[in-house]
């Protein structure tokens, strides 16, 4: 019915509208990961030591951490990753990835990326990388949400994230829909799983519209009762006049 296809309409746009936040997200970490591989005096130092780094990172302010942000700075040796600078210092350990590649995780709490970022340093067979994790802000997403569904989360991308959690009655079966992936980022296995909530105004149609036909079934049997309990009458022949 009309309503079917306006919740399934808005459900669509809810996973289109995470796919882009995430895919906004990723483009922005991956330019500035970009950034700073590409800074002369990071490829310089890429085959120095940990403590070269952290200077450099401290007189040079080449290396900052926005809000939530933490940055790791690797360096490829024999194949293997070793990490020579990491901000804040206190920040987790972030994993080291391979090329350009951008990971999702979530914590039950919120939705942090990962992507990384190759650096080429001027010797030949020396190479690095660099990670960059931010969170991902799903202010917007969470308010289109809340507007119809009567519960939404993410899943697939570690543990489960509650957006919407309203707990009200009036509500349809739980759904789950699959996040497309994106130019900057791949889906994987994310999905929103997400409870529908009909708009109360039309509770009352699928009764109202059990009533009506009843009501015309017993109008049609009524109708029906009055027509066979209609005496038949015969037209009256007046006498014939006599003179």
């Amino acid at each position: 019915g009309a309503e079917d296809r306006a919740i399934a309409g808005a459900l669509t746009g809810d996973v289109e509208r995470i796919a882009s936040v995430f895919d906004a997200a990723a483009r922005a970490a991956q330019l500035r990961a970009n950034g700073i591989a590409t800074t002369p005096m990071l490829r310089a130092a890429i085959g120095t030591d940990a403590a070269t780094l952290t200077d450099l990172a401290t007189s040079e302010m080449v290396f900052t951490a926005g809000p939530g942000e933490s940055l790791e700075v690797f360096r490829i040796s024999n194949g293997k990753p070793v990490s020579l600078l990491r901000i804040p210092k206190s920040a987790a350990a972030l994993p080291p990835l391979s090329g350009r590649d951008t990971r999702f995780r979530s914590d039950g709490l919120g939705v942090t990326l990962a992507t990384g970022t190759p650096i080429t340093g001027y010797r030949e067979g020396l190479a690095g990388g660099i990670v960059i994790a931010a969170p991902v802000d799903l202010a917007a997403v969470r308010r289109a949400l809340d507007e119809h569904t009567a519960g939404a989360s993410l899943i697939g991308l570690g543990s489960e994230l509650a957006l919407v959690d309203h707990r009200t009655g009036g509500a349809g079966s739980p759904i789950e829909l699959t996040i497309p992936s994106m130019g900057a980022w791949t889906a994987g296995a994310a999905k929103l799983l997400v409870t529908p909530r009909r708009a109360p105004g039309l509770s009352w149609a699928g009764p109202a519209r059990y009533m009506a036909g009843g009501l015309a079934a017993l109008l049609l049997v009524g109708f029906a009762m009055s027509v066979r309990r209609r005496p038949e009458t015969q037209p009256q022949l007046s006498p014939p006049h006599v003179s």
